[in-house]
């Protein structure tokens, strides 16, 4: 009945890991052809989690938080198909609010794995080194630093996503459609890559923070700042963060309260 995100809607995503990671080591070992060794761009075993996970953060994993959290709440939000669940007095914000957890559970379980797939990956196809160079970082580091770094690195990446997802989800549920809803989530990420790109070249240069008001920004190089040998801008970032979170599930909660109480 309709078309809520079912069991292969969530594994087809997990299946393709390893076909978004071997894309991924391929740019990059041609990359180190022409990458100095000392940049933290060369990939190697231990970085390629960073660097494979960078490559598609903003393109993938955005795309799939549209996928998922679209198709399995604009529709049955419209159609109704949502009203013999809440016959179960079950409230509207409570039904979302379970849908949203689910997505961001099923997503920090994909990272979990992408994680894992990437040592794999890297182990397979690209050189072993006994330090690292990092991003913003003076002096190399060892694989077990590069390991702990790797996790900071993929706890502000799902960080990005939840923040992400509240917004999808604002905008999910306001939408009238499925289609409306996929558009308008899309025009807002490439709205994000638009503004920072224009920022990054306007004249006279702006302060670099402005261009962390964007999501895909912060994303892209707001956590390699943050994670620096002296990090950059974490609280102007955990607070664009939050404002985009409070602003967006604020929404749901005002949109949802409505439904529960006139209709």
């Amino acid at each position: 009945m309709g078309t809520a995100v079912g069991p292969e809607a969530h594994l087809g995503p997990v299946r393709c890991i390893p076909l978004l990671l071997y894309g991924s080591v391929r740019y990059l070992a041609k990359n180190n052809v022409t990458v100095p060794k000392e940049n933290p761009e060369y990939a190697v075993v231990d970085n390629f989690p960073v660097l494979g996970l960078a490559e598609m953060l903003v393109t993938a994993f955005n795309g799939l938080l549209v996928l998922w959290l679209v198709l399995s709440v604009t529709q049955e939000y419209r159609t109704g198909q949502l009203r013999m669940v809440m016959l179960r007095s079950y409230s509207a914000v409570s039904i979302f609010a379970a849908k949203w957890v689910a997505a961001v559970a099923t997503l920090l379980l994909y990272l979990g794995c992408y994680l894992g797939v990437s040592y794999l990956v890297g182990t397979w196809m690209l050189p072993n080194t006994d330090t690292v160079p990092l991003f913003f970082h003076g002096e190399r580091v060892s694989g077990w630093e590069a390991f702990l770094y790797n996790l900071q690195f993929y706890g502000l990446a799902a960080l990005t996503l939840v923040v992400t997802s509240a917004v999808i989800m604002g905008i999910a549920v306001a939408s009238p459609t499925t289609t409306t809803a996929v558009g308008v989530s899309l025009v807002f990420l490439l709205t994000s890559i638009a503004y920072s790109y224009v920022l990054h070249r306007w004249q006279p240069s702006l302060d670099p923070r402005w261009s962390f008001l964007s999501l895909t920004e912060i994303q892209y190089q707001g956590i390699t700042r943050m994670l620096a040998e002296q990090p950059m801008w974490i609280g102007w970032n955990l607070t664009v963060m939050a404002g985009y979170t409070l602003c967006s599930l604020g929404l749901v909660l005002m949109l949802t309260y409505r439904h529960d109480h006139w209709t």
